[in-house]
């Protein structure tokens, strides 16, 4: 795996304290290598990759199918529901800058994002945000 991986993953999660049975989101997982990082270092709690992308779905669940405390779910970012499943912590790892940019730079698809994981996270979860800002003129 890649040291920027573990590197990213690690730093975020640096800041969520996880008690045991915890759940956590990795929002725009790809293809799960971060999120399989973080449930093999992380045993005691349950992890889940969400991606749009089937095919990453699909060679995440393959890849990483010995893993017990991991899933991965194929939905969009913007509307995903777990059901009733509270999650503990969110962690967007770089990826709401593609979902904005890939849909015309749009802002409102990032409210989006955010709305659907404020509804699936418990009270006192956390979302972290680990992404690129818009400078306030970026023309310049």
């Amino acid at each position: 795996m890649s040291t920027t991986i573990a590197h990213k993953v690690a730093v975020c999660a640096a800041h969520v304290l996880l008690k045991e049975g915890a759940v956590v989101l990795d929002a725009g997982c790809a293809d799960g290598l971060a999120t399989a990082w973080l449930a093999q270092c992380n045993p005691r709690i349950h992890v889940i990759g969400l991606d749009y992308d089937g095919g990453f779905i699909a060679r995440a669940r393959e890849r990483f199918a010995h893993l017990p405390n991991l899933e991965f779910i194929e939905a969009d970012l913007r509307k995903f529901d777990l059901g009733g499943r509270q999650l503990d912590a969110v962690l967007n790892l770089s990826i709401l800058h593609e979902p904005y940019s890939f849909t015309g730079y749009r802002e409102q698809t990032v409210k989006e994002i955010l709305a659907a994981e404020l509804r699936n996270l418990s009270p006192g979860g956390i979302i972290i945000n680990r992404d690129f800002v818009l400078p306030p003129e970026p023309e310049k």
